[in-house]
């Protein structure tokens, strides 16, 4: 009567039966194993959840998400430039400007050099932002972003032929970029 000889004699007098379930049940682990190797990472999920709270303007709240996705896998550079993007529009700059340093050698410079003039001119810091640039501040390696918000910091020191130049470009690039025709008006 103990169940491990009970499954003996039913294995030796239902051999097909019990063929059939050893079939279903590895194929029930197959399948689940497959759906769980299907589901995003925690790292994804928390990225995906952040863009929308941080889209809402919740940044607060998807800081918090990144963080702890940021503390599953470190080396997400996508999400710590959407962190450091949320930090800098939460005016938290200084943690936002290490965050972009960390990501200017990688392959999303161009957005943490971005990031970085951007909290550099909130800072008042506009010799830093402006040392960001190119030598030629109209290279085309500027993204109209870039092109604002260096305006920005130029309009600050006094010289705004540099900046309504930048601008110019800026709009030619992004016709209907509010920040670029309130910055230019």
């Amino acid at each position: 009567l103990r169940p491990l000889k009970k499954v003996r004699r039913l294995q030796i007098r239902r051999p097909r039966g019990t063929l059939v379930v050893v079939i279903a049940g590895l194929l029930l682990c197959g399948a689940v194993a497959y759906g769980v190797s299907r589901l995003p990472s925690y790292n994804a999920r928390c990225y995906a959840r952040a863009f929308d709270v941080a889209q809402a303007g919740r940044f607060a709240e998807a800081i918090e998400l990144l963080t702890a996705g940021l503390g599953y896998d470190a080396t997400d550079e996508r999400s710590r430039l959407l962190r450091a993007q949320c930090l800098a529009a939460a005016n938290r700059l200084d943690e936002a400007v290490e965050d972009f340093q960390a990501l200017v050698d990688g392959p999303l410079a161009a957005e943490a050099r971005s990031g970085l003039i951007f909290c550099y001119a909130r800072r008042n810091d506009f010799n830093r932002a402006l040392s960001l640039a190119p030598a030629e501040p109209s290279a085309s390696n500027l993204t109209p972003a870039d092109l604002n918000n260096l305006a920005y910091a130029y309009m600050q020191r006094g010289d705004h032929d540099a900046a309504r130049g930048l601008l110019d470009r800026a709009a030619t690039l992004i016709p209907d970029a509010v920040a670029v025709r309130v910055n230019r008006a």
